[in-house]
């Protein structure tokens, strides 16, 4: 997510007190609309309705996040610091609650109570109170150089280099012995350097070396997306040859997906939205630096980290719409007056 940095309708957007600007980003999204020979072709395409943001504190950098199913949010920045975004009454920076320098990922529970995150000092999944304080024995281990983890579907899936070329994902699930230990299985492994992301309640794992690469979603309901299925896509990606691009973590709303894709190198962004099935419909571009971290698909909410004149966390309402759409990126009457 750190890449994206160089509802609940009325209540979700209340949680955003900080309402500083507005604008709306339309992507199309071709579809099977019946139409004659002479007709035009209508598209489905979602609108992102800014609703507001809210300041990341001084020197905050973004580098994972966990929305839970409350809406309450966890984002952590690259040096283990952990915020905390809750769903009934935000403050105006969140709750810093703790810090972890070995912090790779992290949870919290429905009812806020406890904490779970992923330890590369201890090679372990810890469960610590809201002050950082352990509660009770070690979740489980993790392997050796893990880089990544998410929880998603009950496990937690952490993403660790076997070899110099073999890149492995482990599964850690509960097991019902009274013991409360978890089983270890492999689940996925690849030729290229990985990382791992969350989407909905999968676990995402995305390329770090090809940005086009299959991203598969392990879960109760495995998917695949493709965003190479997408003619035009690759080559709005190197038609600057200076750039360097990276995937970064899709959000699901609702018909499907939307992804950023951001040059590192500049604040060149491009969006690209999947169909349900994982096939990649449309793209657009966008000079902002930003990227998803996580939505709430029942509020038709999506979740972003962008720099303007400061980082922050900003709140969008989705929206589909059935009409001619060509990606673009609209303002609204607010910002026009």
């Amino acid at each position: 997510m750190n890449a994206a940095m160089h509802s609940r309708r009325d209540s979700l957007g209340g949680r955003f007190p900080s309402l500083w600007w507005i604008s709306s980003l339309v992507i199309a999204f071709a579809s099977a609309s019946a139409c004659s020979k002479d007709a035009f072709v209508l598209e489905h395409h979602i609108v992102l309705t800014e609703k507001g943001g809210v300041p990341f504190p001084n020197g905050f950098t973004p580098s994972g996040s966990f929305v839970a199913e409350n809406g309450e949010l966890l984002i952590w920045s690259s040096s283990g610091a952990v915020l905390r975004y809750r769903s009934d009454a935000i403050r105006a920076t969140g709750d810093q609650l703790f810090s972890a320098p070995g912090l790779i990922g992290a949870r919290i529970a429905k009812d806020g109570r406890w904490i779970e995150y992923a330890d590369t000092i201890v090679r372990a999944i810890v469960r610590v109170d809201s002050l950082g304080n352990r509660l009770g024995h070690l979740v489980a281990q993790i392997p050796e150089r893990s880089r990544t983890a998410v929880y998603a579907s009950g496990s937690w899936y952490v993403a660790a280099p076997h070899s110099d070329s073999i890149f492995r994902v482990t599964r850690h699930t509960p097991s019902k012995r009274p013991d409360d230990k978890h089983t270890e299985e492999l689940v996925a492994e690849r030729a290229t350097p990985i990382a791992l992301g969350r989407v909905g309640d999968r676990a995402a794992i995305l390329s770090t070396s090809d940005p086009l690469a299959p991203i598969d979603l392990l879960g109760l309901s495995p998917a695949t997306l493709r965003p190479a299925s997408l003619g035009g896509l690759r080559d709005a990606l190197e038609e600057d040859e200076f750039g360097l691009w990276r995937a970064l973590q899709p959000v699901d709303v609702g018909r499907g997906y939307l992804q950023v894709f951001a040059d590192l190198r500049s604040d060149k962004r491009v969006f690209v939205r999947y169909d349900e099935s994982g096939t990649a419909r449309s793209f657009s571009r966008l000079g902002a630096p930003m990227g998803f971290i996580g939505s709430v698909p029942t509020e038709q909410a999506v979740l972003a980290a962008r720099v303007s004149s400061r980082s922050e966390l900003v709140h969008y309402q989705y929206e589909w719409r059935m009409g001619p759409a060509t990606p673009k990126l609209e303002r609204s009457e607010n910002e026009k007056d």
